[in-house]
């Protein structure tokens, strides 16, 4: 089994030590110039606009690490704006420098950050940094470039957020976006963003949703999955007892079955077993996952989550969902 799950790998990502922030291209607190993200004007048109990082920057990991959050410098000059539309995407790149298509700039277009018909605020007059988790953390591999790509709608025309604009930040743009798979790019003009890189190993990466008694499953492991250790397992706990559950191992996903529950894996190998317990949150599980000692797997990365199955699950699928998390082999 453990072979067919190393064909599942798409990237590698040995251990590092600690979480890492990388602002691009400074973490200057600049005055505001320039109108959010990029040239929204006064009305209410949709703007589209991506800033590149080269993966030449210094600033940068020397080593692959998971990116889990996203920020910008914001100033609501003119108070609290709200956003009809508010979409960022962000992931790396392989291009050198920005083309006229925003998906071959940025290949994943996932959406990362979904704050549409929010309220948006930095409560300051002058930029302070705001960040937000990611829906899915992505994969940093050293050389890799990397591109936020931000889609916003004023609600109110004339209302909207400041930020600070990099210099020499290439961008990319369209200020009445309408769907087009092509944009206008420019070597100059692109905002200052923020990448958070964390460990690898056992990175948990997103919440779960909960089940009967309100209790949200959460995975976890036993030990970390160094190569050569015999006794790295992954476990389940505060799911329902007595039930049954399903491992899941393989690709990253995103699939919404309804009632705040998310399947972030594909379940490319699926194996199913009972749960320990017999009452509300005190179902436990443990998934036993020996890695052999053979330098060659170091890097090797799987997705994980279990499902249980669950009638008092908040989804209509009768399935709670625990957090979801990356194995490292390093």
């Amino acid at each position: 089994m453990l072979a067919r799950l190393i064909a599942l790998s798409l990237s590698t990502l040995p251990l590092f030590a600690q979480t890492m922030t990388v602002d691009f291209p400074d973490s200057v607190l600049t005055t505001p110039s320039g109108q959010y993200p990029i040239y929204t004007g006064g009305g209410t048109s949709v703007i589209r606009g991506q800033s590149f990082c080269p993966g030449t920057f210094t600033g940068l990991p020397t080593q692959p690490m998971v990116c889990t959050r996203v920020g910008v410098q914001l100033a609501d000059v003119n108070g609290p704006a709200t956003y009809a539309q508010f979409v960022v995407r962000v992931g790396t790149t392989t291009v050198p420098a920005l083309t006229n298509t925003w998906n071959t700039n940025l290949p994943d277009q996932s959406i990362q950050v979904d704050l549409s018909n929010q309220t948006l605020t930095a409560n300051s007059a002058t930029n302070v940094w705001v960040e937000w988790p990611l829906n899915t953390p992505f994969l940093y591999t050293p050389g890799e470039g990397v591109v936020l790509d931000i889609t916003s709608q004023a609600a109110v025309a004339g209302q909207y957020l400041r930020t600070a604009i990099g210099t020499g930040v290439a961008r990319m743009v369209s200020t009445n976006y309408t769907g087009a798979t092509t944009g206008s790019p420019s070597t100059s003009g692109g905002i200052k963003f923020r990448l958070v890189f964390e460990p690898g190993g056992f990175v948990v990466t997103s919440p779960g949703c909960p089940g009967s008694g309100n209790f949200v499953p959460a995975i976890d492991s036993i030990g970390q999955p160094t190569i050569g250790n015999s006794n790295f397992a992954v476990t389940l706990s505060d799911a329902l007892g007595g039930t049954l559950l399903a491992i899941l191992l393989g690709y990253p996903a995103n699939v919404d079955i309804g009632g705040g529950c998310l399947v972030r894996c594909d379940g490319t190998v699926l194996l199913l077993m009972g749960a320990n317990g017999s009452t509300p949150g005190t179902g436990t599980a443990t998934f036993p996952f020996p890695i052999p000692n053979q330098a060659w797997l170091t890097g090797v990365v799987f997705d994980a989550q279990w499902a249980v199955f669950d009638p008092g699950s908040s989804s209509p699928s009768g399935i709670a969902m625990s957090s979801a998390a990356k194995m490292i082999l390093h």
